[in-house]
């Protein structure tokens, strides 16, 4: 759309369709960030909460004696590997979820907007500008916050994965060291 073209070609209604589209495109994107924000927070809660219960149980294994020494060596060395993992995975969500700086309408384009010069425009010219904020400015910008914290999320998935995989690996020497 070009916000500068002739307003004498435009069509009131397919400005006013535009200007929605645009703002439903920009409240599906606002919705994404909370998406993943939430996603971010429950990650962390779940690694949280792995963390206390591998530290707990995990303790509990290795105090017992119940393995021989290296096999509780073995044991420990997994369950810290997990707790450094689980802990990274807990801060780095925290990090992530941190406030932004998001973009919005700042105040002088608040009080732009009431402008006398604004307020006489052509109708479907004040609405055309209006799409042009919302698909030129803003959704760029949360789309580009959208996407750094997409790959924040998925990095946050590799470190809990890498947590986890290091408490199955304790249980299976656990379980191999009680045998032999």
């Amino acid at each position: 759309m070009n916000p500068e073209g002739p307003t004498s070609e435009r069509n009131l209604e397919t400005v006013k369709a535009t200007l929605d589209n645009a703002r439903a495109d920009y409240r599906d994107e606002l919705d994404r960030t909370t998406a993943l924000d939430s996603k971010l927070t429950n990650l962390a809660g779940f690694a949280g909460v792995s963390l206390s219960i591998s530290g707990s149980v995990g303790s509990s294994v290795v105090l017992a004696g119940h393995l021989s020494l290296g096999f509780t060596i073995a044991v420990g060395a997994c369950l810290a590997t997990a707790v450094v993992f689980l802990l990274a995975t807990v801060i780095a969500c925290f990090i992530w979820l941190a406030p932004q700086n998001y973009p919005g309408l700042a105040e002088r384009g608040s009080r732009g907007r009431l402008d006398e010069d604004r307020l006489s425009q052509d109708p479907s010219e004040a609405l055309v500008n209006l799409a042009a904020t919302y698909y030129l400015e803003l959704l760029p910008k949360y789309r580009a916050i959208n996407l750094e914290k997409a790959n924040d999320l998925r990095r946050a998935y590799v470190l809990v994965s890498v947590g986890f995989s290091a408490i199955a690996l304790a249980l299976v020497v656990a379980v191999v060291g009680a045998v032999v």
